[in-house]
């Protein structure tokens, strides 16, 4: 949709909080909505909370996610669970829905360069992403079933998206889309999603230059 180009305005700002709002109006989504996303830092994690109301005379359907990107290298681990995976064409729509086996197995597996552009469902909620080399780690929580994972051959980073509803969804038959996560709004109605990433770290002391690896005792996949 045309928010992801678009700019957002800051409506609020506090030193550990910031407010975005942006305002669609109909086009080549042919709704009217206001979306807000807001931002706060609390101890060790970031808290991002998406909302979306639907201004139009009629019912909108909506589906939410977060896209955040990490950087990885060979030693980077990824950790979900998930009971599904959506393999996909060469235009990266979905085609038929596999086990997570093999390639596609996102359970403590080294994640960067694997080739996946995929969605998973079944998921608990929970995902880590640990770097062993810098001993850290995030660990990502949010209220969603789904999960969009990007990890191309040839860059160094992974996406790794918390999602309420399938890829490409809206493609379905209206009678699918609660199934696949898509909520209809009424006029006035708000859907409303929050995310919190963890980080886990060493604290380093002035001249610190090494750290030392995660334990080894991890079974990772490959």
């Amino acid at each position: 949709m045309c928010w992801k180009v678009a700019p957002w305005r800051v409506i609020h700002v506090e030193p550990r909080r910031a407010v975005l709002a942006f305002e669609h109006r109909p086009g080549e989504w042919p709704w009217h909505y206001r979306a807000e996303q807001s931002f706060a830092l609390s101890g060790h994690a970031l808290e991002i909370s998406l909302s979306c109301q639907n201004l139009s005379q009629g019912d909108m359907p909506c589906g939410l996610g977060l896209h955040p990107y990490f950087p990885c290298s060979p030693t980077t681990i990824l950790n979900a669970a998930t009971t599904g995976v959506w393999t996909i064409d060469d235009s990266v729509l979905p085609v038929s829905r596999i086990a997570p086996q093999g390639r596609y197995d996102l359970a403590l597996t080294h994640i960067c360069g694997r080739g996946l552009d995929n969605g998973y469902d079944g998921w608990n909620g929970s995902a880590e992403i640990l770097w062993p080399e810098h001993q850290t780690r995030v660990r990502i929580d949010a209220p969603a079933s789904r999960l969009q994972i990007y990890a191309p051959a040839a860059k160094n980073i992974v996406v790794v998206e918390p999602v309420t509803n399938a890829n490409a969804a809206l493609n379905a038959q209206e009678e699918s889309w609660p199934a696949l996560g898509i909520q209809v709004l009424r006029p006035l109605e708000e859907a409303r999603f929050t995310v919190q990433f963890e980080v886990h770290a060493p604290k380093l002391r002035p001249g610190d230059r090494k750290i030392r690896p995660l334990a080894s005792s991890l079974g990772v996949s490959e």
